[in-house]
């Protein structure tokens, strides 16, 4: 109840210590933070819902019931954390939990079996694209570096061997190296030789990936 009054107030913070209370109380299940999250988003408090989602999280490595899949729990949270400019860094965080995660568990046990699996893996490939594009737009060029390398490692996951997935995986590994570079030349600093070694193993990586022909076929890479 005191909860919802939080809400109700635009207090925020209050309601936060809320979710941060609620992990003691001796009847706490995970549904109470996946109820105060719904209840949060209702109310437009989006730093609330982030924190009742941060928090569910840590259960899952538990291995105990849990009241909605972990994959929703991250794309729900890494939705919210986009609608506000200037979050990059902690989506990447959870987009690398995403990865690391199906990567651990497997990707039909962690993303769903068959066309649900392979739009969960899709729409973070896709975000994860999205968002390093724009953070080179905007010369935050090492954010894009890693964004870019995430986007390769998620399609990796992906089972098929489609056309248009080795082209975003070169797409992607390439602009990876182009955006290290970009940022050397900002920081005018030079890469060092441990970034020297990775941008060599992500482009032969690109061209383990790509034939060559699509290395000269600038509609495919551009």
């Amino acid at each position: 109840m005191q909860f919802k009054i939080y809400l109700q107030n635009n207090d925020h913070n209050g309601a936060i210590n809320q979710v941060q209370a609620m992990k003691t109380c001796f009847d706490f299940t995970p549904d109470f933070l996946s109820l105060s999250a719904h209840e949060a988003v209702a109310c437009h408090a989006l730093p609330v819902a982030i924190s009742s989602l941060s928090n569910l999280l840590s259960f899952y490595t538990l291995g105990r019931p849990m009241p909605t899949t972990e994959v929703v729990v991250l794309r729900t949270l890494i939705t919210i954390l986009i609608q506000d400019p200037g979050n990059e860094v902690e989506v990447l965080k959870f987009m690398k939990r995403v990865h690391d995660r199906a990567s651990e568990l497997g990707t039909e046990c962690f993303f769903g079996k068959e066309e649900t699996g392979r739009r969960e893996k899709n729409w973070f490939a896709v975000t994860s694209w999205n968002i390093g594009t724009t953070c080179g737009k905007e010369k935050k060029y090492e954010l894009c570096a890693e964004f870019l390398r995430l986007v390769s490692g998620f399609y990796g996951l992906v089972d098929c061997q489609e056309e248009e997935n080795n082209i975003m995986v070169c797409k992607s590994l390439i602009l990876s190296v182009s955006a290290m570079v970009a940022s050397e030349n900002q920081k005018k600093t030079a890469l060092t030789d441990s970034e020297v070694k990775q941008a060599v193993e992500l482009l032969d990586r690109a061209g383990k990936v790509c034939p060559i022909s699509y290395f000269l076929d600038y509609n495919a890479l551009g």
